[in-house]
């Protein structure tokens, strides 16, 4: 008789612990949250899209720049540090997210020359080629930010079209909010 009560008392338990879980799960954590995600990769794209575009014209103004033209400022790279405090990684296609990687490793790398090459240049000015041994290494150095401006340029495409895909499947509402923050 004893046994019987206790199967039946942890089999209801049981049961009601299966709903309530079904009812939080399915019916208000789930839709509450699937809404809250869609709004943070609307929010997440627009931030990608403007650093793109902000890249691509650098890497353009860098290209066509002249040797003894210096960049004031580097790559914007602030879209990859607020990505990963929202966590919005995690919601990201696997393509999209490989592409991400490539594309902010150029960028991350081309911020570093460019900071290497403002230090060289504030430590020794404009060097005139053949004459001073830091004119070669800053020849040399704007080289590498060249290939990694076409490598950018070149990617750019690839992730333009990754991210337009992704912002076709928001819906409706969350496309507004991608296009206001964009």
């Amino acid at each position: 008789m004893f046994l019987k009560n206790a199967l039946a008392n942890f089999l209801g338990s049981l049961a009601a612990a299966v709903v309530v879980w079904w009812l939080v799960t399915r019916v208000y954590e789930i839709s509450r949250s699937k809404r809250n995600r869609n709004e943070l990769l609307a929010i997440s794209y627009a931030l990608i899209k403007r650093e793109i575009d902000a890249a691509s014209q650098l890497c353009r103004d860098h290209v066509d720049a002249r040797i003894d033209q210096l960049s004031a400022s580097g790559p914007i790279t602030q879209a990859w540090e607020t990505l990963h405090s929202m966590e919005a990684f995690k919601y990201f296609s696997p393509t999209l997210s490989e592409k991400l990687v490539k594309y902010y490793s150029l960028l991350f790398r081309l911020k570093a020359n460019v900071e290497m090459e403002q230090m060289l240049f504030a430590n020794h000015s404009v060097p005139v080629p053949g004459a001073d041994p830091m004119a070669g290494v800053l020849q040399r150095l704007r080289g590498l930010e060249n290939r990694v401006c076409g490598d950018l340029l070149s990617l750019e495409t690839q992730l333009q079209s990754t991210l337009d895909k992704a912002v076709s499947k928001l819906g409706k509402r969350e496309k507004a909010m991608f296009n206001e923050a964009y």
